[in-house]
This record gives C-alpha cells, sequence and structure tokens, in this order.
C-alpha cells in the first residue's frame, strides 16, 4: 500500500484531475488546523478526502460486500445506530470509483474485498475499476 504524503496527494491530483485546497491537504496529512465554515456543507469536497485518506491510512482490507461495514467506514453521521442504506449503496459506489480510477493510474491504495473468498486469495489480488463494477453486479 502506498503511504499518503504530499507526493502522493500531488499524484493523486493529477488522477483525478482536480487541485486540492489547502484544508484537503491538511486533513489527509494529519495536519492540525483551525476548521472554517466554508468548508462545512454540501459539494465542499470533504467526502472525497475522507475517502482517499481512508484508502491510504490501513493496510486492513475493506470488505465491500457488508453493509454494516461499508455504514461503519463511510462518513455518514447518525445519533444512532441506524443504517440509511441509499447513502450505504451510493458510498459503496463511490467507493469502488474512487479506488477504481487510482488503481487504473498506479497507486496502490488499501484492499477492497468484494466476495468473501477473496480474503482467502491474498493482498496480491488487485480489481480494475470495470472488473470491481462487474463484480457489484454478480456479472463476474
Amino acid at each position: 500500500m502506498d503511504k499518503l504524503d504530499i507526493n502522493l496527494l500531488k499524484k493523486i491530483e493529477l488522477a483525478l484531475g482536480l487541485k486540492f485546497k489547502e484544508w484537503q491537504i491538511n486533513y489527509m496529512l494529519d495536519i492540525p488546523m483551525v476548521l472554517d465554515m466554508k468548508i462545512t456543507g454540501r459539494g465542499t469536497g470533504k467526502t472525497l478526502v475522507y475517502t482517499i485518506k481512508m484508502l491510504f491510512s490501513d493496510d486492513i482490507p475493506i470488505r465491500v460486500y457488508k453493509n454494516k461495514e461499508i455504514a461503519n467506514i463511510s462518513d455518514w453521521f447518525c445519533m444512532s445506530d441506524r443504517i440509511n442504506p441509499h447513502y450505504v449503496k451510493w458510498y459503496r459506489d463511490y467507493l469502488i470509483e474512487t479506488y477504481g480510477l487510482l488503481i487504473q493510474k498506479g497507486m496502490t491504495p488499501r484492499q477492497l474485498v468484494f466476495k468473501e473468498e477473496e480474503l482467502k486469495l491474498g493482498d496480491d489480488l488487485i480489481f480494475k475499476y470495470l472488473d470491481a463494477k462487474q463484480i457489484m453486479k454478480g456479472e463476474l
């Protein structure tokens, strides 16, 4: 798994065709900062940087076939144990898409596991984005 640092963030910017804001870089690199109200609300890039940070912060595979696991790792906040099935489905697709784009550009995030059997195959099993989508639809 690649280490999340400023050099990797520059590669991710190129891969995704975007430029991170200073607060996003600070967040992903765990640099302390004072939160600004401009980064609250929708459409500010919080979910993207949360997802990138999560994909490069731990090497424990993520089982995307488990709704509860997706709910636990998503950035959905709820005061109860209630799972929002619509957000879980959306976040799973978003996670797979982001993962696929990073893999296609030669980066190595933590492994996503699409079927229970994959856990027995080892860490060298890497999926391309198209394969991931087909697996989620049950086509492979």
